[in-house]
């Protein structure tokens, strides 16, 4: 499934991918709402989207399909090279993120990597988050603390965390009461010994980027 908002893109990928036996295009989707509303009908292996057509609305959607399925597979090409919208797609739970300059081959390569349960960043891409992570790892380094070790719903709220969402709006994307996500935050704090709001925030930015480091 393609997401973009322009007509051509949608149509280019749609035309490469016609000499490739092994791709299918199954549908295509011009916005983050299109997306969340035909995903479910259609249930593509993989959804290819690029992430400055529909802003940052795509990483909130994308969470969303993703904590109702958990076998959604994305990955995102975007032509910018600006450090926070790059590691802002590389933080969400996308499966990937390519830039515009790959080749035909390299984003087909990509595509199959995902569809088999792999992640994939392109070269330019890994640079650019690497260089970002061991800078946020610098920034923050008090607030890491020596074991990293989170269950996966733990991780999970961490991430909404970092986005700065409230334990009512986390509560909602996953399903959850707000006391539950209320008590998971108060064992957080206890776990990691931390006393502020803006530390938790802080310790989610560096976790995730610590994660991407390793």
């Amino acid at each position: 499934m393609i997401v973009d908002k322009y007509y051509l893109f949608r149509k280019g990928i749609i035309k490469l991918f016609k000499e490739d036996k092994n791709i299918i295009v199954v549908g295509e989707a011009e916005s983050s709402e299109e997306l969340k509303r035909t995903y479910f009908n259609i249930l593509p292996d993989v959804v290819l989207v690029e992430v400055l057509s529909i802003k940052m609305n795509l990483l909130t959607v994308m969470k969303s399909i993703k904590n109702k399925d958990v076998g959604a597979k994305f990955l995102i090409i975007s032509g910018c090279t600006d450090s926070n919208i790059v590691c802002k797609a590389v933080q969400s739970q996308a499966d990937g993120v390519v830039d515009k300059n790959i080749t035909e081959d390299e984003l087909v390569f990509a595509i199959q990597k995902i569809n088999d349960g792999e992640k994939y960043y392109s070269n330019r891409i890994n640079f650019i988050k690497n260089e970002s992570a061991a800078k946020m790892k610098s920034i923050y380094p008090s607030t890491i603390p020596k074991v990293l070790k989170h269950s996966f719903r733990e991780k999970q709220i961490l991430d909404f965390i970092k986005d700065g969402y409230k334990s009512c709006e986390i509560a909602q994307e996953l399903g959850l009461s707000k006391r539950t996500i209320d008590n998971y935050r108060f064992k957080l704090f206890q776990k990691l010994q931390l006393t502020s709001l803006s530390d938790l925030i802080k310790y989610a930015m560096s976790y995730s980027a610590v994660e991407e480091v390793e």
